[in-house]
């Protein structure tokens, strides 16, 4: 059993700590083993696209030591999952031919620098063609962030003797954790309402067509700002595939908010919202009920930990 077993970490940042997941098992039936939330002094993490996140470095790499000493010690392959603020996730449509990454790459580096009004060498950039070229353009999920920032964030991991496999951003993960439900739909949209972002994704069987990301300041679900971003967000994919009827609206709220945001995006995306909840999506290692409450702050944390599965 031991050669076909597997255990990898999942950690995440927010305004008030550091998140861990540690899942194990064999890649067929991954269990969730333990969670660890550490908190860090209030102003320690700043998410922001180009400055500097981590503003108090020593209480940072000390939460994370005091969350992997909760774990047991690390010694598996960890992955860190970054809030929306830190970076960009955009579809882009690419007009120049190119083959593979190392072709792609430098044009992606002018076109975002550009995009993103600075040198295209600052940017850490990863990149997939999603789809043929139509039309004489190729659609392309680009994930982008500054040199500076994802360095900062190597650095206090490795710190903390946590090396990071992989560093990607929530959207994904969140995505990593509910993939059953969105690779069985002709076409269903993701909502997403975390600590700091609010997001709508759209996926025609499995693939991802449409992908809008604000940040969220605070603002609670009854505030004018969801109605709006939320409406805006609906109204881009319907200009853009004005033939696209959604299938289902899947929802990932915390159940505190569920009540409001779900009714939210029933009368603005037409369709009746269908609940997720990470106790639905991963089991526990011994076999006893996941909270849903508990579990929520952890959805991106575990889907990155199933990255190594």
């Amino acid at each position: 059993m031991g050669l076909f077993s597997r255990t990898s970490l999942g950690i995440s940042f927010d305004s008030w700590g550091v998140r861990c997941a540690r899942v194990t098992g064999p890649p067929s039936a991954p269990r969730l083993e333990t969670l660890v939330h550490r908190p860090i002094p209030s102003g320690a993490v700043r998410f922001s696209l180009r400055e500097p996140n981590i503003v108090h470095g020593e209480a940072v790499t000390g939460a994370l030591r005091e969350a992997c000493a909760d774990l047991g010690g690390c010694g598996s392959r960890i992955f860190l999952t970054l809030p929306h603020g830190a970076g960009r996730v955009m579809l882009l449509d690419v007009e120049e031919e190119f083959r593979g990454k190392a072709e792609g790459l430098p044009i992606l580096r002018w076109k975002l620098g550009k995009k993103l009004a600075c040198d295209g060498e600052e940017l850490r950039i990863d990149f997939q063609q999603i789809g043929e070229r139509r039309g004489g353009y190729a659609t392309v999920l680009a994930v982008v962030a500054f040199r500076r920032v994802i360095e900062q964030y190597e650095e206090v991991l490795e710190g903390a003797q946590a090396p990071p496999a992989r560093i990607d951003f929530d959207c994904f993960n969140l995505c990593r954790l509910f993939e059953s439900r969105l690779d069985c739909r002709d076409s269903a949209a993701l909502l997403f309402c975390l600590d700091t972002s609010l997001g709508v994704m759209v996926f025609s069987r499995g693939v991802p067509v449409f992908l809008r990301v604000r940040e969220r300041r605070g603002e609670q679900p009854r505030d004018p700002f969801f109605h709006t971003e939320l409406s805006r967000s609906y109204r881009a994919f319907r200009d853009r595939f004005p033939d696209h009827a959604l299938s289902s609206v899947l929802c990932v709220v915390s159940p505190a908010e569920a009540q409001d945001v779900l009714p939210l995006a029933r009368g603005v995306m037409g369709c009746e919202p269908v609940m997720l909840q990470a106790a639905d999506a991963v089991n526990s290692a011994d076999g006893s009920p996941l909270g849903r409450e508990r579990l929520f702050p952890f959805s991106a944390t575990i889907g990155a930990a199933l990255r190594g599965f």
